[in-house]
This record gives structure tokens, sequence and C-alpha cells, in this order.
């Protein structure tokens, strides 16, 4: 009896131990020009796990660097774009399966515009286009967000006239030829937030407006050609202020949006508020505000859907007069009711979060007490700390396999700041992350059965590709007629999850047929009303 206690013991011990254990660094980089403070904002991977960073140089002028690292930490190459007379800010780095990286920024001299940098995979520029509407908008303000899909970049920034500021959407395809359409209520200013497109290319904005009597936020959809389909406000009747921040689609066809609303005059007190939107037709399926704390001032940084379609909300809260920040997490069902949130002590801000197919929460950003990256469980519990040599500020966190994940930033040990990456590796077991695309191993094709089976109206289709390249992803009634096309891109070798909404159809029996190369194959599944 003795023994089998003490096996109890030690196989307890075990468990708790690699739940609770810290990842291990791999490898870190931390280098800076001879010109000043540094810092990468963005991240992206090729097709052989190869890490593309981005990054500032804030010279007299500013720079932008692009670096790209092998899996083992390794600078492959180092480029620096620097247009003389003129200041570079980056926004997004992307990584098509062509092989190309492209860049996302601003560039100012006098005015400024929207840059976007094309890149081969040796680093040397392809192009470097700058963007604008033309006349009567005279001068660019910012980016806010951008998009890689199919190819194309898509790009939301603002635009000014003589008098007020407009939004903007940019399509940008491989030549760097560009379409743009340009929206807002007229003669009020107004702000975009953030974009995100589906699976064929229909492409959601947020933004919103200081429309009298009180500023507004809105939801549109454009076509892929940038027509509009629709736009919806967000109304609340008590904070009728709402400063939209996030948006991001669910696998029931919901388009969902975050941001925070201001309690009061001072803009000191706040709310989180969030607005999920059917994506046909832009009707509002519920909205829900909550207030934490009083005398806290939430801002969201970053939000993603977990597997069980819940949202998550990553950003920090600014305390009263004070100015102090503590980091925040929010996490809310589907429905909308809030099931937990989380003020982070130990980070000031969250910038940026991933999930992984166990709803774990990995918060990365700033503190000073050098704990960059924090685990929270499914119920909120936090399960570690990763800790650095460094005390960086990160902007970003990545998966790139279940068990490996990158953070970018800037390091804080000296006067100016450093340019700062590094690599860290969970231990074995580790769940697969959701949200964005890192790299998955995958030997061979495959088609999954969907799930749920039959079902009533949405299921999850599952496949894998070992090589990248275009994939169609179709499906047929009994008849043999196309009723959807779910993919039809390239995509990138991997693991990849596509939701198929069936409400427009009757019940049946449906086919899916999975092509890419030479590679095909089809599976059956039952719509049930």
């Amino acid at each position: 009896m003795m023994n089998l206690i003490k096996i109890i013991v030690f196989l307890v011990f075990c468990i708790t131990s690699s739940l609770f254990s810290q990842p291990v660094v791999e490898w870190e980089d931390n280098f800076r020009d001879s010109s000043g403070n540094e810092y990468y904002i963005d991240m992206a991977f090729d097709s052989g796990g190869n890490i593309y960073a981005v990054g500032k140089s804030s010279t007299r002028n500013g720079d932008i660097f692009l670096v790209k690292y092998s899996q083992t930490g390794t600078k492959l190459w180092v480029r620096k774009y620097d247009n003389s007379g003129s200041t570079e800010t980056p926004k997004r780095v992307f990584y098509d399966v062509s092989g190309y990286v492209y860049v996302v920024g601003i560039t100012q001299s006098g005015t400024q515009k929207v840059l976007t940098l094309k890149y081969n995979s040796s680093g040397s520029l392809v192009w470097a286009n700058t963007y604008s509407p033309g006349l009567p908008y005279t001068d660019f303000v910012s980016v806010c967000s951008a998009f890689m899909y199919a190819g194309r970049i898509y790009i939301l920034s603002d635009i000014r006239d003589t008098y007020f500021q407009k939004c903007v959407l940019y399509k940008i395809n491989s030549t760097g030829t560009f379409s743009s359409a340009v929206f807002g209520p007229a003669s009020r200013n107004n702000t975009p937030n953030d974009i995100t497109l589906d699976n064929i290319g229909n492409i959601y904005v947020t933004y919103y407006t200081d429309a009298i009597p009180s500023n507004s936020s809105y939801v549109s959809k454009y076509s892929n050609s940038l027509v509009l389909l629709w736009s919806r406000a967000i109304n609340d009747t008590v904070n009728p202020v709402l400063f939209s921040r996030k948006i991001a689609l669910n696998s029931l066809n919901q388009v969902i949006v975050s941001g925070s609303t201001p309690h009061d005059a001072s803009y000191r007190n706040g709310r989180l508020f969030a607005g999920c939107f059917n994506a046909s037709d832009g009707s509002l399926s519920w909205y829900k505000r909550f207030t934490p704390i009083d005398s806290l001032m939430p801002i969201v940084n970053d939000m993603k859907i977990d597997k069980s379609n819940s949202i998550i909300l990553g950003g920090y809260y600014v305390i009263g007069r004070t100015g102090n920040k503590k980091g925040m997490l929010a996490v809310y069902k589907h429905s909308g009711s809030l099931i937990r949130y989380n003020i982070i002590d130990s980070l000031d801000v969250v910038q940026s979060i991933a999930v992984d197919s166990i709803s774990n929460i990995y918060a990365a950003g700033f503190t000073n007490r050098y704990n960059t990256v924090h685990k929270y469980n499914p119920s909120g519990i936090l399960r570690w700390r990763a800790v650095t040599s460094q005390n960086p500020f990160m902007y970003k966190i990545l998966f790139a396999k279940p068990d490996i994940f990158y953070t970018c930033g800037r390091d804080r040990f000296s006067p100016t700041y450093k340019f700062y990456f590094v690599k860290f590796k969970l231990n074995p077991g580790s769940s697969s992350p959701l949200g964005e695309k890192g790299i998955a191993e995958s030997k061979s094709f495959r088609l999954d059965d969907n799930y749920p089976n039959p079902f009533n109206p949405s299921t999850t289709i599952k496949f894998a590709l070992p090589v990248g390249g275009v994939t169609t992803l179709k499906v047929y009634d009994i008849a043999g007629k196309e009723v959807a096309s779910l993919v039809e891109t390239d995509l990138e070798a991997g693991y990849h999850e596509v939701n198929f909404n069936a409400s427009e159809l009757s019940s049946g029996v449906y086919f899916y047929r999975l092509t890419s190369g030479s590679f095909t194959d089809v599976k059956k599944m039952m719509l049930v009303k």
C-alpha cells in the first residue's frame, strides 16, 4: 500500500512539474545598427521554417530593417531600406508561397504615403511602391492594419483631404499595381482600426468616426473587388462613445468586433465592449459591454477566437489619474457572456496573444520584471512565466509548431533600444496553436472526415499538405453541382482547418473535394436540418 501511495505521489509530481515548468530559450538575438533606438514589430515564416522579422531603426530619418533568420538563429541576411530624405516605419511582414516577402508600412517626406516593399527569398528588392488614392486627398496619416490573401495584400489606412480624415482600403497585387476604396461618413474624421478576410476573399473592416452627437464605431463588409456589401453602426445607448479596435471571424459565420468605451467625459474610466454580427447580411447577433473595475480605462491590443469560438481580448488598463498600466486578458463565450477577466500585475501591457487547441492563452508584452510571456490555462490560472536574459518589450508572439514559438520586439537594458528576437521550446505534448499561421509538419497529403457529421448548419473540415501550392476545397451536391468553394488559393505546407456553413442549403448528402497539385480526395457529409 505504501509503495502504491509513493507511486501516485510521484506521478502527481511529474504531471504538476510538466504543467508548471517554463519553456526553454533555444536562442535569442539582439543587435543594433549604429543609428540608435531599434525594435522589431512583426514576423512571418516561410515554408522551410525560416523567420522574417521586420523592424525600425530610429535614425534621424528612420529606416526599415528586414532580417531573415534560420531555425537555429543564424542571420541569413539583413536588409535595410533607406529612402534618403524620408522616414519609413513598417507595420506588417508577409511571406507568400511563391517565395516572396512583402513589407507594409508608411513613408514620409513632406506628406505620408502607404509603402509596400517586395523582396525575393535571397533578400533582393524586387520593387518598392507608394500608394495614395489621389486628389482631393493630399496627405496620408497611418497604416492601421494589413492582411494577405491569395497572393494579394489588403491594407487599411486613413487619408486626409483639406479638412477631414477618411478611411481607405487598398488591394495590391504581386506586381505592385493597386485599386482602392475611400469610405467613412462625410464631413467627419474617421479612424480605421482593423481588417480581416474570409476564405473566399470578402473583406471586413472596423473603424470609428467623430460623428455628432458622439463617436460611433462601424463594421463594414466589402467584396474582393472592393464593392461595399453592407455597413453597420455599433450602437450603445448607455455609452454612445465607442472606439473599436479589433475584428475577427469565427467558425459560425459571424464577425466579432471589440474595443472600449469611456464611462465619463474624463476618458479615464471605461468599459470593454464586443459586438457580434452575421457575416452574410451584417445583422446584429449580440452586443455586450463589461466594467471590470471602476477608474480603469481598457485598451484592446489583440483579439483571438479559440476552437470553441470563445473570444479572447488582450491589452491593458490605464489606472485612474496615475497613468500606470496593468496587463489585461478577457474571455467571452461565443454568445457574448463574460467567462472571466485577468488583470495581470506582472505584465504592464499585453501586446500580442496566441491560443492553442485546448484554449490555453499565451500573452506577450512588456513588464519591468523580466517576465515576457505568460501562459494561462482555460480556467484563467497562470501556468508559467517565460524568462529571458533581457528585459524586453515583446510586440508579437507567433507559434511555428505546437512546441515552438517566437517573440520579437526590443530589449530594455541599454540607454537605447536594440532589435530583439527569441525562440522558445515548450515541453513535449503541447497543444497545437490556433490563429495566425505557423509551420506545422506533415509528411503526406490528407483529407480528414468533417466534424461534426451529420451537422447543422456548420461543420469543420481539416486537411494536411506536405508541400505548399495552389489548393482548392469545394463542396458538391449529390447531383455533382458545385454549391460552395471554401478554398481556392495558394496555401503553405502544414495543417489547415476550414469552416463550412451550410445555412443556405437544404438537408441532404454533400461531397467535399480537396485538390492540391496531383493530389485529390473526396469525402461525404450529411446536412440534417
